[in-house]
């Protein structure tokens, strides 16, 4: 708890560091706090934008490391596997499956046999598994919350293995900053 409360205290210091202090005493003290919705507003609104470049250049980035490493396996995969047959061929791995290098290691690894099944036209299968392997077709049993929360309503029934909460109208409270990034700035 003091870990948590520390980390709100460094994260309101450095909000409020990133506002001019001066301007931020003569605002107070000539209108009071009504600086303040605009000022959190704001501020979550940059850091929400914020967020939401970071989200997108984390992608971005994540997508561009996948493809330069299907690069490599395309590009330097045979030769590398082709080096090491050879090491292997020279006795470098012993009786191991790899070769352990500076890095890592580099090997075969067993693979077991498997059948994999590829579903190509989903209602063409459906219709003979029910006649051929009625095993296969799944059925979902899930509840509806609306038609429960109707029953409750109407009858004031409460099913057992369910737990009806009411609860009250209430105003909540929110800071909603404007949507700089979707809009297009």
């Amino acid at each position: 708890m003091a870990e948590e409360i520390t980390h709100v205290d460094e994260a309101l210091q450095a909000a409020f560091a990133s506002v001019d202090s001066q301007s931020l005493i003569a605002q107070a003290g000539s209108t009071g706090l009504k600086w303040l919705p605009d000022f959190v507003t704001r501020r979550k609104g940059e850091l929400a934008d914020t967020k939401a470049r970071l989200e997108i250049a984390y992608q971005a980035k994540k997508k561009q490391l996948e493809t330069e490493e299907r690069a490599l396996d395309y590009r330097l995969g045979a030769a590398l596997r082709d080096e090491i047959d050879k090491q292997f061929q020279e006795g470098k791995g012993g009786n191991r499956k790899s070769i352990r290098n500076l890095f890592g290691k580099v090997g075969y690894r067993k693979v077991a046999a498997r059948i994999v099944v590829t579903v190509l036209d989903e209602e063409k299968a459906i219709e003979q598994a029910e006649e051929h392997c009625p095993e296969a077709i799944k059925i979902r049993k899930s509840l509806s919350k609306t038609a429960l929360r109707k029953l409750y309503e109407d009858t004031g029934q409460e099913l057992e293995g369910t737990r009806i909460d009411e609860i009250p109208e209430y105003q909540k409270f929110y800071v909603q900053p404007e949507k700089k990034l979707l809009e297009g700035e």
